[in-house]
């Protein structure tokens, strides 16, 4: 008791801090497995068409669905096949509007499994757009689908992951590293034996198995299953800023306390120390992405993210 009294500013935030990395529902030990696993097939999945939009970069701006483009050129001095269009266009249209989504997502509110509907959507319009696109500018706006859909799903499953054991997100990390290798692999491989159209159409498996993995394999919280308002978890027992919270009224009741500058920043230190290595690996990534083109070295420039992320 008296420990408590005397506790000081700094380690109270820390203890509010260490209770958000506590599981908010109680799982089983089948639930659990069914929930690293449900998270690690949404990164897979979440990643997949980016990763595929990436690899088939080339492909995209010179067949057009195997018909010639008009720009059948070659290098007059070792043959090689040129585009008009740079395929560094298609990595700009495959982060640009996945950065823009990852900005505005967290203020739109809408339902989580809304969400996911959208994402699935977006995913599928990719594929099918891409499969049949006769022009430039149909080809872009399936990369633009598929950069809307990862970056929603990004902000979508993470959020989404505060509700179930902090491993979950150890996962995730680590199949969105594994949709690098996947992809660049499965590309490669599907379109040794058919052409592009028929490859994209297999590829719509993966807006399926996303569905199948949230509505299926995850183990939902029974708060979200039954919407009820007056379940208690760790975070509304003890919101991170302090202050009593009426559920009923989803409101505080009390004003919550000020915290000093020096307060606010012993706060995001681990949250810092998260976003760093996050960006340092995607930093990699995308130069090991931008660095090659030929099926064979995209391949292998998937390995060491998948590594890192795992």
């Amino acid at each position: 008791m008296t420990d408590k009294i005397f506790s000081t500013p700094n380690e109270e935030i820390i203890e509010e801090s260490d209770d958000l990395h506590d599981p908010i529902i109680p799982e089983t030990n089948k639930g659990r497995i069914r929930n690293l696993i449900g998270f690690w097939l949404l990164g897979l999945c979440n990643n997949y068409p980016y990763v595929i939009m990436l690899s088939a970069a080339f492909d995209l701006l010179y067949t057009n669905n195997g018909e010639s483009s008009g720009t059948d050129q070659k290098n007059s001095t070792n043959g090689t096949k040129c585009n008009d269009i740079s395929t560094g266009a298609i990595l700009l249209a495959d982060i640009l509007p996945s950065l823009f989504i990852k900005l505005v997502a967290p203020f739109i509110v809408l339902r989580t499994h809304y969400r996911v509907m959208i994402a699935i959507a977006l995913c599928a319009m990719s594929f099918i757009i891409a499969a049949f696109s006769t022009s430039h500018w149909v080809t872009f706006l399936s990369v633009i689908c598929a950069a809307l859909s990862s970056g929603l799903g990004e902000v979508t499953y993470l959020s989404y992951s505060s509700f179930f054991d902090k491993d979950v997100v150890s996962t995730w990390s680590s199949g969105t590293g594994g949709a690098g290798v996947v992809g660049a692999l499965s590309y490669a491989s599907l379109k040794e034996f058919f052409e592009l159209k028929t490859t994209f159409q297999i590829m719509l498996v993966t807006p399926v198995l996303t569905a199948i993995t949230f509505w299926i394999i995850i183990d939902h919280p029974s708060s979200m299953k039954s919407n009820c308002r007056s379940c208690l978890c760790n975070s509304e027992k003890k919101p991170f800023l302090s202050g009593d919270i009426d559920l009923s009224l989803n409101e505080y009741t009390t004003k919550s306390k000020t915290y000093t500058l020096r307060e606010k920043i012993s706060l995001i230190k681990k949250i810092d120390q998260e976003s760093a290595s996050s960006t340092l690996l995607q930093s990699e990534e995308t130069l090991q992405r931008q660095y090659s083109y030929t099926h064979t070295q995209r391949s292998h420039s998937y390995l060491a993210p998948f590594i890192s992320s795992s």
